[in-house]
Protein backbone atom coordinates (compact mmCIF):
# COMPACT_ATOMS: atom_id res chain seq x y z
CA UNK A 1 0.00 0.00 0.00
CA UNK A 2 2.78 2.43 0.89
CA UNK A 3 4.64 1.73 -2.32
CA UNK A 4 1.47 2.48 -4.27
CA UNK A 5 1.12 5.85 -2.50
CA UNK A 6 4.62 6.78 -3.67
CA UNK A 7 3.86 5.67 -7.22
CA UNK A 8 0.53 7.55 -7.28
CA UNK A 9 2.31 10.66 -6.06
CA UNK A 10 5.15 10.65 -8.61
CA UNK A 11 2.69 9.86 -11.42
CA UNK A 12 1.28 13.36 -10.85
CA UNK A 13 4.56 14.72 -12.20
CA UNK A 14 5.45 12.36 -15.06
CA UNK A 15 4.09 9.36 -16.93
CA UNK A 16 5.30 5.89 -15.92
CA UNK A 17 4.34 2.63 -17.63
CA UNK A 18 3.47 -0.52 -15.68
CA UNK A 19 6.95 -2.01 -16.01
CA UNK A 20 8.51 1.18 -14.62
CA UNK A 21 6.03 1.23 -11.74
CA UNK A 22 6.97 -2.37 -10.95
CA UNK A 23 10.67 -1.52 -10.96
CA UNK A 24 9.99 1.27 -8.48
CA UNK A 25 7.75 -0.86 -6.22
CA UNK A 26 10.31 -3.69 -6.12
CA UNK A 27 13.23 -1.46 -5.17
CA UNK A 28 11.90 0.77 -2.39
CA UNK A 29 11.19 -0.20 1.20
CA UNK A 30 9.04 0.92 4.10
CA UNK A 31 10.66 2.28 7.24
CA UNK A 32 9.33 3.51 10.58
CA UNK A 33 10.84 6.38 12.58
CA UNK A 34 10.17 6.97 16.25
CA UNK A 35 9.37 10.42 17.53
CA UNK A 36 12.57 12.54 17.64
CA UNK A 37 14.56 10.01 15.60
CA UNK A 38 16.88 11.54 13.04
CA UNK A 39 16.52 10.75 9.37
CA UNK A 40 19.66 12.77 8.63
CA UNK A 41 22.17 14.71 10.71
CA UNK A 42 24.01 17.83 9.65
CA UNK A 43 27.37 17.08 8.03
CA UNK A 44 26.43 13.53 7.04
CA UNK A 45 25.87 12.29 3.51
CA UNK A 46 22.31 11.58 2.56
CA UNK A 47 22.28 7.94 1.43
CA UNK A 48 18.53 7.61 0.94
CA UNK A 49 15.47 9.74 0.46
CA UNK A 50 12.18 9.21 2.26
CA UNK A 51 8.63 9.71 1.01
CA UNK A 52 6.43 10.40 4.04
CA UNK A 53 3.44 8.07 4.40
CA UNK A 54 2.49 9.26 7.88
CA UNK A 55 3.95 11.69 10.36
CA UNK A 56 5.77 15.01 10.37
CA UNK A 57 9.48 15.77 9.91
CA UNK A 58 11.29 19.03 10.61
CA UNK A 59 14.42 20.51 9.05
CA UNK A 60 16.57 22.57 11.41
CA UNK A 61 20.08 23.81 12.14
CA UNK A 62 21.88 25.63 14.95
CA UNK A 63 22.87 29.24 14.41
CA UNK A 64 26.19 30.77 15.51
CA UNK A 65 24.83 31.39 19.01
CA UNK A 66 23.72 27.75 19.35
CA UNK A 67 20.03 28.49 18.91
CA UNK A 68 17.94 25.95 17.07
CA UNK A 69 16.35 27.35 13.89
CA UNK A 70 13.53 25.35 12.27
CA UNK A 71 13.30 25.97 8.54
CA UNK A 72 10.64 23.52 7.36
CA UNK A 73 7.98 21.05 8.41
CA UNK A 74 7.13 18.26 6.00
CA UNK A 75 4.14 15.96 6.25
CA UNK A 76 2.46 13.17 4.34
CA UNK A 77 2.98 13.06 0.57
CA UNK A 78 6.25 14.98 0.73
CA UNK A 79 9.84 13.85 0.52
CA UNK A 80 11.96 14.27 3.65
CA UNK A 81 15.10 14.99 1.71
CA UNK A 82 17.20 17.74 0.23
CA UNK A 83 17.22 16.58 -3.36
CA UNK A 84 20.30 18.59 -4.38
CA UNK A 85 22.29 17.13 -1.47
CA UNK A 86 21.06 13.64 -2.27
CA UNK A 87 21.71 13.74 -6.02
CA UNK A 88 25.12 15.41 -5.67
CA UNK A 89 26.15 13.02 -2.86
CA UNK A 90 26.98 16.02 -0.67
CA UNK A 91 26.83 16.53 3.10
CA UNK A 92 23.66 17.89 4.66
CA UNK A 93 23.54 21.51 5.86
CA UNK A 94 20.64 20.68 8.23
CA UNK A 95 19.21 18.03 10.52
CA UNK A 96 16.07 16.18 9.42
CA UNK A 97 14.16 14.75 12.37
CA UNK A 98 10.88 12.92 12.77
CA UNK A 99 8.70 15.03 15.07
CA UNK A 100 6.09 12.29 15.40
CA UNK A 101 6.15 8.54 14.98
CA UNK A 102 6.38 8.32 11.21
CA UNK A 103 6.33 5.85 8.32
CA UNK A 104 8.13 6.39 5.05
CA UNK A 105 8.94 4.71 1.79
CA UNK A 106 12.69 4.99 1.29
CA UNK A 107 14.75 5.07 -1.89
CA UNK A 108 18.40 4.19 -1.37
CA UNK A 109 21.28 5.19 -3.64
CA UNK A 110 21.25 1.89 -5.60
CA UNK A 111 17.54 2.22 -6.30
CA UNK A 112 17.98 5.87 -7.35
CA UNK A 113 20.72 4.88 -9.79
CA UNK A 114 18.59 2.04 -11.16
CA UNK A 115 15.57 4.34 -11.62
CA UNK A 116 17.73 7.00 -13.26
CA UNK A 117 19.14 4.40 -15.66
CA UNK A 118 16.01 2.38 -16.48
CA UNK A 119 13.17 4.90 -16.10
CA UNK A 120 13.44 7.96 -18.35
CA UNK A 121 10.71 9.88 -16.48
CA UNK A 122 12.25 9.41 -13.03
CA UNK A 123 14.58 12.43 -13.05
CA UNK A 124 11.88 14.58 -14.68
CA UNK A 125 9.43 13.72 -11.91
CA UNK A 126 12.03 14.39 -9.20
CA UNK A 127 12.94 17.76 -10.74
CA UNK A 128 9.28 18.79 -10.91
CA UNK A 129 8.70 17.68 -7.32
CA UNK A 130 11.76 19.61 -6.20
CA UNK A 131 10.61 22.71 -8.08
CA UNK A 132 7.11 22.50 -6.57
CA UNK A 133 8.59 22.24 -3.08
CA UNK A 134 10.91 25.20 -3.71
CA UNK A 135 8.04 27.37 -5.00
CA UNK A 136 5.79 26.44 -2.04
CA UNK A 137 8.56 27.11 0.49
CA UNK A 138 9.50 30.44 -1.09
CA UNK A 139 5.87 31.56 -1.28
CA UNK A 140 5.31 30.59 2.34
CA UNK A 141 8.47 32.32 3.61
CA UNK A 142 7.68 35.52 1.71
CA UNK A 143 4.19 35.56 3.17
CA UNK A 144 5.39 35.07 6.74
CA UNK A 145 8.00 37.83 6.42
CA UNK A 146 5.29 40.32 5.45
CA UNK A 147 2.96 39.37 8.30
CA UNK A 148 2.94 40.24 11.98
CA UNK A 149 3.08 37.42 14.56
CA UNK A 150 -0.70 37.01 14.80
CA UNK A 151 -1.14 36.93 11.03
CA UNK A 152 1.81 34.52 10.61
CA UNK A 153 0.28 32.06 13.05
CA UNK A 154 -3.15 32.23 11.38
CA UNK A 155 -1.52 31.77 7.97
CA UNK A 156 0.43 28.75 9.23
CA UNK A 157 -2.70 27.27 10.85
CA UNK A 158 -4.67 27.69 7.62
CA UNK A 159 -1.99 26.08 5.43
CA UNK A 160 -0.88 23.34 7.83
CA UNK A 161 -3.77 22.42 10.15
CA UNK A 162 -2.65 18.80 10.50
CA UNK A 163 0.91 19.85 11.36
CA UNK A 164 -0.40 22.26 13.97
CA UNK A 165 -2.22 19.42 15.72
CA UNK A 166 0.86 17.17 15.90
CA UNK A 167 3.86 19.42 16.48
CA UNK A 168 4.93 20.97 19.81
CA UNK A 169 3.96 24.64 19.98
CA UNK A 170 7.56 25.55 20.81
CA UNK A 171 8.55 24.23 17.36
CA UNK A 172 5.86 26.29 15.67
CA UNK A 173 6.94 29.41 17.56
CA UNK A 174 10.54 28.76 16.51
CA UNK A 175 9.52 28.30 12.87
CA UNK A 176 7.48 31.52 12.91
CA UNK A 177 10.30 33.42 14.60
CA UNK A 178 8.29 34.32 17.72
CA UNK A 179 8.59 33.38 21.37
CA UNK A 180 6.50 30.56 22.84
CA UNK A 181 4.96 33.17 25.16
CA UNK A 182 3.84 35.27 22.18
CA UNK A 183 2.41 32.21 20.47
CA UNK A 184 0.51 31.26 23.62
CA UNK A 185 -0.94 34.79 23.84
CA UNK A 186 -1.95 34.72 20.15
CA UNK A 187 -3.64 31.35 20.53
CA UNK A 188 -5.46 32.53 23.66
CA UNK A 189 -6.75 35.63 21.85
CA UNK A 190 -7.89 33.57 18.86
CA UNK A 191 -9.73 31.11 21.12
CA UNK A 192 -11.68 34.03 22.68
CA UNK A 193 -13.00 35.10 19.25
Amino acid sequence: MGRQKLIDYICQFAAFNEEEKSIIAENVYERSYKQNEYFLEKGKKETEMAFILSGVFRFFFYDEQGNEVITTFLRENHFATILSVYTEIDTSPVYIQSVTNSKTINVNRNAWDLFSDKIPSWRTAMQKISMQYFVEKTRHQRSIIKLNADESYRYFAKLYPTVLERVPLSYIANYLGITPFSLSRIRKQLNKK
